[in-house]
């Protein structure tokens, strides 16, 4: 059994479809993982790409869970 810590720290390192995991098999840590995935979005802007990407990338995550619609 992992403690909560060790899933976060996972979650950090996952990439997209490991993270998808995670928030499924891990309903308790869901709020912490969404701000993860927030804080993560404000730290990857950068001037000169714009947030294109990274809103998409947030987009994809949420939509995959059902929690955001187009």
């Amino acid at each position: 059994m992992h403690s909560h810590q060790d899933i976060i720290n996972q979650y950090r390192q996952a990439d997209f479809r490991h993270r998808l995991s995670l928030f499924l098999e891990c309903p308790v840590l869901r709020d912490e993982f969404v701000l993860i995935e927030q804080n993560e979005a404000g730290k990857n802007t950068s001037p000169g790409l714009g947030t294109r990407g990274l809103v998409s990338r947030t987009r994809k995550f949420f939509w995959a869970l059902g929690l955001f619609r187009s």
